[in-house]
Parts: structure tokens; C-alpha cells; sequence
């Protein structure tokens, strides 16, 4: 749908620019099939920030951000996890170190 296109559309629907939970009602005025995709005149634009380039820009640096965080977050998972393990061992080094002890080494539980 082009600008021009989009400003007559929400002219007539200005309900298609209202927050609906999702999914929405079915009784509610949201139409699901309305224009989900904006096609950008290049007569229309009035700067830089309208261009397929600077918007692929920022797409870019949100999903590198994204993969930042992505990252940091499986290493502390990681980390958590490595934690848990180790005091794991720990404690069934304790308690077969306990069993040698007291003489009961044998496989009966």
C-alpha cells in the first residue's frame, strides 16, 4: 500500500491505528486483513530515515544488538549451568567418600 494509499486508509479506519489485544475479539471493530505492509513512494520521502538503505541499517544494528544480548545471555547459562554440575560432583564425591568411610562400599542401596 503506498503513503498516499495509507493516509486515506486510516482516514476512513482510524480503529486500524488502535492497540487491540492479541487475538483480537471477534466481536471487536479490528479487522485482521487490513494492509499489513507499507510500500514507501520514493517521491514521498521527505529524508534519509525513508531510504531501503537506512532502514536496513537500523535492522542491522538491532539484530546485532539482539545477537549481543543472545550471546551474554548462553554464557551465563552456561556459567549457571557449570555451577550446578561441579556442585554436583561435589556432593556424590562426598557422599561415596562417606560411604568408603563407614565400610558400606558395597552396591546395595
Amino acid at each position: 500500500m503506498c503513503i498516499s494509499c495509507n493516509l486515506e486508509d486510516e482516514a476512513q479506519k482510524p480503529w486500524l491505528l488502535q492497540s487491540v489485544a492479541y487475538p483480537p475479539p471477534p466481536d471487536g471493530p479490528h479487522n485482521v486483513l487490513h494492509t499489513l505492509a507499507l510500500a514507501i513512494d520514493s517521491s514521498v520521502t521527505s529524508g534519509p530515515e525513508l531510504t531501503i538503505e537506512y532502514r536496513l541499517d537500523r535492522l542491522e544494528k538491532k539484530f546485532e544488538k539482539q545477537a549481543a544480548e543472545l550471546h551474554d545471555r548462553f554464557k551465563n547459562h552456561e556459567k549457571v549451568m557449570q555451577e550446578r554440575m561441579e556442585e554436583m560432583f561435589r556432593l556424590v564425591h562426598q557422599v561415596l567418600a562417606g560411604r568408603l568411610q563407614n565400610g558400606s562400599g558395597d552396591a546395595t542401596c
